[in-house]
């Protein structure tokens, strides 16, 4: 196994980290508050989640328009948009507005009964 010093060298795509991801995230959120790497055009990687909701918050400063799909480039390199739930305000407000009541505590309790059935024919 190679060793990585994920504080300077995060890389979502490293077989380690799809290994084990929960013991790197529990490596790094006391080790430091934000990971980097050169991968991804400078990648920076907040671990703690008071940091991740503030940086979604501030679309500003950390933008959705055109992630970094993989070491090479962005979305926009290849000509493709980010998801309009997935994307910046005002641009994604009305989809989100539209999609909301599907994910609501009460619809979401309405579909328990149907997951737990499925999950155990699965498991079964």
């Amino acid at each position: 196994m190679t060793v990585v010093d994920w504080t300077q060298e995060s890389n979502h795509f490293d077989p380690e980290y799809a290994a084990d991801p929960i013991s790197i995230w529990r490596h790094l959120r006391p080790a430091c508050p934000v990971a980097r790497s050169e991968k991804f055009r400078g990648m920076w990687v907040p671990t703690r989640y008071e940091d991740i909701e503030a940086s979604a918050r501030d679309t500003g400063t950390f933008s959705s328009r055109s992630p970094v799909v993989a070491e090479f480039g962005a979305m926009s390199d290849f000509g493709l948009e980010v998801p309009p739930i997935s994307s910046d305000p005002p641009y994604h407000t009305a989809f989100r507005r539209m999609l909301l009541p599907f994910f609501s505590p009460g619809r979401i309790k309405q579909l328990e009964p149907f997951v737990e059935q499925l999950s155990d024919r699965l498991i079964d």
